[in-house]
């Protein structure tokens, strides 16, 4: 399975910028989620809580205030992206014991964790919007 068609850091992108949601829990954050997904990554670059930009990833992951990072193999995020995640699927923290892993600034991951999770969320979203039967 190909998790990564060529815009769906873009769609995704755009979801959050629209989602109200996503947008109360990111407010103020400064910085960058970048999303590994299999051999698809990249930066969704925030300025004040909106995606401002989706670029391709560049080195590692900074361990600076702002940064986060999500990776896990295709595998992975196949079940965490499914339409009904099975349990330990479901969010972000468990599924690490699958192989998800979390990088970056620490404080800024959990300062900002219901943006993280609800950026999953919609991510979940707009793979089944565009899944093939």
């Amino acid at each position: 399975m190909a998790l990564g068609e060529a815009d769906l850091l873009d769609r995704l992108a755009a979801a959050c910028n629209d989602d109200g949601e996503f947008g109360l829990a990111a407010r103020f954050w400064t910085g960058a989620l970048r999303l590994e997904l299999g051999d698809t990554r990249g930066d969704l670059v925030l300025d004040e809580g909106r995606v401002s930009a989706v670029v391709q990833c560049a080195g590692d992951t900074p361990d600076e205030p702002g940064w986060v990072c999500v990776s896990a193999p295709e595998s992975v995020w196949a079940q965490v992206l499914a339409p009904v995640p099975a349990p330990y699927f479901n969010d972000i923290l468990p599924a690490r014991a699958a192989g998800l892993e979390i990088e970056g600034h620490t404080e800024t991951f959990w300062q900002y964790y219901p943006a993280v999770r609800r950026a999953v969320d919609l991510l979940r979203a707009e793979r089944q919007r565009t899944a093939v039967p």
